[in-house]
């Protein structure tokens, strides 16, 4: 998405503004409720896809590692590495306990709770996989392949959303005391290792700053800072993150799903300490993300970014994505920037969804924003739509803790108040000032331009209530609201509040036409979504059950172009708002012009409405000629 070049074709301003001021805090798991589609999509999800029963799809998540602990590293386990079983299971219990209490599924919830309440009952302060022992290869002593700081991260978030959800302290002690001992057993430095296991470590630093937040320990602020001193002079595999390459001109080259994970560790850092050299590193690595973002907002990584940039053809793995959006939530908490929550909303709503089918059957690996096919031949499926491909099963177990994830970053605590960030239908139930209070946001948002926002306090209270305003909003309107500031993205109503209190806000989206650069290739932006030309196409689901065939049936929208003055315009159409992926209700409708030159109407999607699809268009040359 490097070097957006915008042709407007409503009137365009732009909005490159100062950040909100102030320090961000996450609220409460289960505090923030969701509504509308997302909570349908998650019921879907767990119901009808393949997620709530991914045992029965592959038994790569069916060992029982953590209660087990059975592994050696360095050994392959049903083909598999040492340590993938572990991240896949950690992966689904978390997935499938946090869509559980979101989307209210009881039946959910309580396995959920079952897996955790094993954990804990077979803990011995060690949670992780791996055998206790003095040999080689064992906890602790791992040589090569190991996978220890990452798998012991993974089913760490479960834990930790268990405790949120429930409020049951034994989850939350039970991380503490497992933390406590890996910090204990500390071997010199978890990255010597230049293996992909051992890069993914740097997932641990999600639980040390959860710690960190949670207790106020310095105990796990200064073992972040040691941690990440020694992923700087170790020798990780994947090293785009070290702070000396963040200081160079060298653009991401490693494995993308890596360089997610530990996306948000330089601001940490610098947050924690006085080293300026932090402060620049973590602001160079916004500035190359920003060079590898395709036009549907993920980060280029097939598997490696190898220093492409985001264009409509390069591809772009789904844990990337998954991993990515919790990183960026964050970073908009260590820094308020509103250009990075835009970030994490934009690849959510488009990526996220376009690299999945409506109900989760399916999820491709690796996809792409302009693509005619999805074949399960080569590469290990990863094109393919699937519920478990060939090569691994990190991905389909990833796109089920994509929209949790999302939830958990709509919205943050301020130090004047609330502010929604990511938007989207949910229900607020929190305190401010000691006071209960209720925030509903009903809307259909990315649907609709319209959000209308209910404030119940149990008694009145005075806060200020903010929200992002999205980069490519030409103007908002409000209306129920009579005093507001308006500071860079963000609105703030500060007023005491009380039960029944509502207001709305309107956005004014234009539409935009975006230059693919370096390419001389076009596609459709308005507000948050983007919008392409659907391929129609027809999905086998192979005998094996798993992998879907999907190929074009009418090529014919592949090749047109664009006139030299495009006219489009945004329109409501029939569709369902309840599940607007499978059946939306807005287009952009206009005209191209087809491989003879004559115009030919056209309507175009949102990308996370499609199979295929074709995004960008190049713009005619030639005389244009009206259509018989």
């Amino acid at each position: 998405m490097a070097l957006k070049l915008k042709l407007t074709i409503l009137v365009l301003c732009s909005l490159m503004m100062p950040c909100f001021a102030g320090d961000l805090d996450f609220l409460e798991g289960g505090e923030i409720q969701p509504e509308g589609w997302i909570k349908e999509q998650m019921r879907l999800d767990l119901e009808q896809g393949y997620y709530g029963e991914y045992d029965k799809v592959n038994h790569t998540v069916t060992h029982n590692l953590f209660v087990k602990k059975d592994r050696i590293s360095g050994k392959r386990y049903y083909g598999l590495k040492c340590w993938w079983s572990g991240e896949h299971e950690g992966y689904w219990k978390d997935g499938v306990l946090r869509m559980a209490f979101l989307s209210g599924h009881n039946a959910y919830k309580e396995k959920a709770i079952e897996w955790l309440d094993e954990i804990v009952a077979a803990q011995d302060q060690y949670i992780g996989i791996y055998k206790a022992g003095d040999e080689p290869n064992t906890r602790f002593n791992h040589t090569g392949l190991n996978g220890e700081l990452w798998t012991q991260s993974r089913i760490f978030q479960a834990l930790i959303a268990g405790y949120e959800f429930t409020g049951d302290q034994k989850y939350f002690n039970a991380v503490k005391k497992a933390v406590d001992l890996t910090i204990a057993e500390d071997p010199g430095n978890y990255f010597n290792a230049k293996k992909g296991g051992a890069s993914h470590g740097v997932g641990f630093f999600d639980t040390l700053w959860y710690l960190h937040n949670e207790t106020g320990n310095e105990k796990y602020s200064s073992y972040a800072v040691k941690l990440y001193n020694d992923f700087n002079t170790g020798t990780p595999r994947d090293d785009d993150l070290k702070t000396d390459i963040l200081l160079s001109d060298k653009y991401f080259q490693t494995h993308g799903a890596h360089i997610a994970e530990g996306f948000f560790v330089p601001r940490f850092i610098a947050s924690l300490t006085d080293d300026a050299k932090y402060d620049k590193a973590a602001d160079r690595a916004l500035e190359k993300l920003k060079y590898h973002l395709t036009p549907s907002g993920a980060m280029v990584c097939a598997e490696n970014v190898k220093g492409s940039p985001g264009t409509v053809d390069a591809s772009y793995e789904y844990c990337g994505i998954a991993e990515l959006v919790q990183s960026l939530t964050k970073l908009t908490a260590l820094t308020g920037k509103a250009e990075v929550a835009q970030i994490a909303e934009e690849m959510t709503l488009n990526a996220g969804q376009g690299a999945r089918l409506p109900v989760l059957k399916g999820v491709s690996y690796l996809s792409t924003d302009n693509r005619i096919a999805a074949s399960p031949e080569g590469h290990g499926q990863r094109h393919a739509y699937a519920s478990f491909h060939k090569v691994a099963a990190c991905c389909t177990l990833n796109a089920g803790r994509l929209m949790p994830y999302y939830v958990e970053g709509m919205w943050m605590r301020s130090q004047e108040g609330l502010t929604a960030q990511l938007l989207g239908p949910c229900t607020v139930n929190t305190s401010v000032k000691g006071t209960k209070v209720q925030v509903k946001e009903i809307t259909a948002y990315p649907f609709s331009d319209k959000i209308e926002f209910a404030v119940s306090p149990e008694k009145p209270v005075e806060f200020a209530l903010s929200l992002r305003i999205p980069e490519a909003a030409e103007g908002v309107k409000i209306s129920g609201a009579k005093q507001f500031r308006r500071k860079g993205n963000y609105l703030t109503i500060k007023r005491t509040w009380e039960s029944g209190d509502k207001f709305t806000v309107s956005f004014d989206f234009p539409i935009d036409i975006i230059k693919d650069d370096p390419d001389t290739q076009y596609y459709f932006q308005r507000g948050p979504l983007v919008y392409v030309l659907p391929i129609d196409y027809e999905m086998e689901l192979l005998p094996e059950g798993k992998v879907y065939d999907t190929k074009a049936t009418d090529r014919t929208g592949w090749n047109y172009k664009l006139p030299r003055k495009p006219e489009f315009f945004c329109e409501k159409i029939q569709g369902d708002y309840m599940h607007p992926w499978a059946k939306p209700s807005v287009q952009l409708s206009g005209k191209m012009l087809n491989e003879e030159g004559e115009l030919v109407n056209v309507n175009l999607k949102p990308i996370g409405s499609t199979v295929l699809r074709r995004t960008s268009f190049p713009m005619a040359q030639s005389r244009i000629k009206e259509a018989e």
